[in-house]
């Protein structure tokens, strides 16, 4: 019987230089294929869907121009648009770590907006969805720089066709432990504020994909595997990010993040006036919930949080979970599962739709308010 496998995603980075068969070179071709891919597959079961790629990263230098081919030749057909990015940090730029999510929406509005540009070019009512489909959030050193290479960086590692290059063996009893460089806390900020980015994008990002599955939500070793502390972020969304997605209105310090280049591809234009506080809301308005994502990317200071529900008549707090270590080099084992856990925060003011508490350093909260019955 069929798998009843409901999207469908059609290749993989296809622009890639390290495919076999790679579309590089030939965006309209792919953009064909997938079209006529995507049909005969409705066709045979009008209930699926399919996604399409997009460029495999945002430092390609066809990007965006390559999937705006694709799309010029599939939209009628596809369903979504299929993204992928990796957000790279050096050690100890924490500002530039947490400022990861900034380069994430700035690449859901270019896609939307040329998913949009398509749309109106073809006068079709359809609206394109994203799926961003790999995403990650990772602490790395920097390379060395090849200055003056151009786009010949970006491709001069697969045309190096060395005789004696040895093929990696992946040894399951010689596997590495699997932890977090720069403890579970900081990978797990860098995360949810991806996550966060998601969902005040959720109108166009309906498909999230954490591509490090288990190992993005869990530390091994040989002989164990325990949950870090990303899995109890990710976690709380999940259940407490239902609903609509509402915009937040924040007035907090900021900061300017330069500009910075991790290897010859992976190279970041500064940002300024990046807001410290960060956050996200969802009001499940059915019953009666709304919640609030916060999370404080300072590492020094911490702040006093004023929040105005008044526009949620009847509405009451319930509870604050905070997340916070003052070991940023901590990270969770198998005999110490419980390092980084949320827990209930107290001394929290709420009066007339005026709720007053704190945001410790580098720290993650949750604000739940429910509905009074009436």
């Amino acid at each position: 019987k069929p798998y009843g496998v409901k999207v469908w995603y059609l290749g993989n980075e296809m622009d890639g230089p390290w495919q076999i068969g790679s579309w590089d070179k030939d965006p309209r071709g792919y953009g064909v294929l997938a079209n006529e891919t995507s049909k005969v597959m409705k066709w045979i079961d009008p209930t699926i869907e399919t996604a399409v790629c997009a460029s495999s990263a945002i430092f390609m230098d066809h990007y965006p121009e390559w999937e705006e081919t694709v799309l010029e030749q599939c939209y009628d057909s596809v369903d979504y648009l299929s993204m992928h990015h990796y957000h790279s940090a050096p050690p100890g730029d924490i500002k530039a770590l947490l400022g990861g999510s900034l380069y994430y929406e700035e690449f859901i509005d270019t896609e939307a907006a040329l998913c949009d540009v398509i749309a109106a070019k073809r006068r079709s009512p359809k609206k394109m969805m994203l799926s961003f489909d790999e995403y990650g959030a990772m602490i790395r050193p920097n390379a060395e720089l090849h200055p003056g290479y151009g786009v010949y960086n970006m491709t001069r590692a697969h045309y190096r066709f060395d005789p004696d290059r040895k093929y990696v063996l992946h040894d399951p009893d010689q596997m590495p432990d699997r932890k977090h460089p720069g403890g579970d806390m900081l990978q797990m900020l860098a995360m949810v504020s991806i996550q966060m980015a998601f969902l005040r994008h959720a109108d166009r990002v309906k498909i999230a994909c954490m591509t490090g599955g288990l190992g993005a939500l869990c530390s091994s070793d040989h002989d164990h595997v325990w949950r870090s502390a990303s899995y109890y972020a990710l976690s709380q969304l999940m259940e407490y990010a239902k609903g609509t997605s509402m915009q937040t209105s924040v007035e907090c310090e900021t900061y300017d993040m330069p500009g910075y280049a991790i290897d010859d591809t992976s190279q970041y234009r500064g940002k300024e006036n990046v807001p410290y506080v960060d956050s996200a809301s969802a009001w499940d308005r059915e019953n009666g919930r709304l919640n609030l994502f916060v999370l404080n990317r300072n590492e020094e200071s911490e702040y006093s949080l004023t929040v105005d529900v008044r526009g949620f008549e009847g509405y009451r707090f319930v509870k604050q979970f905070e997340m916070y270590t003052d070991d940023l080099e901590a990270s969770s084992s198998f005999d110490n599962p419980s390092l980084v856990l949320p827990k209930e925060k107290e001394d929290i003011l709420f009066a007339d739709g005026r709720l007053t508490t704190s945001l410790k350093p580098l720290s993650w909260n949750v604000l739940c308010f429910e509905k009074e019955e009436e």
